[in-house]
């Protein structure tokens, strides 16, 4: 069957079915393509052809076969343990995967990340005080200039989305200047990884969440805002007139 078509065959014969047995994965020498034993019957084997999707390679006559390892995908952890405890006997004192210390990495990344963003949340919260603040003096030392336009025949709307362009502007400040900070800071923390713990970290901005952030901080400027804007949109011409210039 083997050299009716090179391709597609799945039935040829070695020279030592003994060192084959069914389940095992094997491969020709110079080809990329897997085949999987489903049955041994002496020195003929029964094959599925492009096992794991590799890609089909033509076998011909007098090609070695290698019998590749164990398909470590389909093993639990457990599994695998227990058969190197087992195997090692009274050496082996403790045996572990690489799937849990990757698991245990992540982990400790992940809290590490959160809690790094519950304190920059806290520290825009604490922020909008200071926003809040600003835009409150702002307009407090121009109720005369506000008046005068109001006077002049210039509607609420204008004095409120000159206030809400301010808080836009600031928060649009804030974005920039933050995220340039954070790139350095990341930047940074990948040399000091290198030149401590031999870590080779890449950089790499993360556009989704910088977005997100940006609307969050957006959010939060103009909702600091929002309370003096609506005070001085219900103030009247008479009280803004009254108020001490400067």
């Amino acid at each position: 069957d083997l050299y009716t078509d090179p391709l597609e065959s799945t039935a040829f014969t070695v020279t030592n079915g003994k060192a084959i047995k069914a389940g095992d994965r094997v491969r020709a020498k110079g080809s990329q393509e897997i085949l999987f034993v489903s049955t041994v019957n002496g020195p003929l084997l029964t094959v599925i052809r492009r096992y794991e999707n590799t890609p089909p390679n033509a076998i011909r006559a007098g090609q070695l076969l290698t019998v590749l390892g164990e398909d470590l995908s389909k093993i639990s952890d457990k599994d695998a343990i227990r058969e190197i405890r087992n195997k090692g006997g009274f050496e082996v004192l403790d045996a572990g995967s690489g799937r849990g210390i990757i698991k245990e990495i992540r982990t400790y990344i992940s809290g590490s990340l959160w809690v790094f963003t519950l304190v920059a949340v806290g520290g825009m919260l604490v922020a909008c005080f200071g926003v809040a603040n600003l835009i409150i003096a702002g307009i407090q030392a121009r109720q005369f200039e506000f008046g005068v336009l109001r006077a002049i025949g210039a509607q609420k709307g204008l004095i409120a989305r000159m206030v809400l362009g301010e808080a836009l502007i600031i928060a649009l400040a804030a974005c920039i200047v933050g995220t340039a900070m954070g790139i350095h800071a990341s930047w940074a923390g990948a040399i000091m990884n290198e030149l401590t713990l031999g870590l080779q970290l890449k950089l790499r901005v993360p556009i989704d969440a910088t977005l997100m952030g940006w609307a969050m901080l957006t959010v939060i400027t103009v909702g600091a805002a929002l309370p003096a804007i609506l005070s001085v949109n219900r103030a009247r011409v008479r009280e803004l007139l009254g108020a001490v210039r400067g």
